[in-house]
């Protein structure tokens, strides 16, 4: 989607809208805080980024959104992944880790199964 007429007469010099940054490139990196996190609700409570704003982003409704809120969702990836590394992922995100490396395996076999 565009940007509307008013948030481009708000574009700063760089480039950037003021405030507002693409949502559509951040939807697999809130999939993965959610899977590390194991809900959406302890993502929340992990990155302090609302949980309809969580699910929106991950389902790529959002055309748009607020830079501190990218930000937060940034942060607290990256500090999720330092977490894991230092204790272990999350049983349930481990498990689909696990589901996928299968998947992918059984791909490049050619089973198909």
């Amino acid at each position: 989607m565009k940007p509307t007429a008013r948030q481009l007469r708000r574009q700063r010099a760089d480039g950037q809208l003021h405030g507002l940054v693409p949502a559509l490139p951040l939807a697999p990196l809130v999939r993965e805080l959610v899977g590390r996190c194991g809900s959406t609700y302890r993502a929340w409570r992990y990155s302090g980024v609302s949980e309809p704003t969580l699910v929106s982003l991950s389902e790529r409704q959002r055309p748009f959104v607020q830079r501190r809120t990218a930000e937060a969702v940034l942060r607290a990836l990256v500090a999720r992944r330092r977490d894991d590394r230092a204790n272990g992922l999350h049983p349930a995100y481990l498990a689909h880790l696990r589901a996928v490396a299968r998947v992918q395996e059984r791909m490049e076999r050619g089973d198909g199964r």
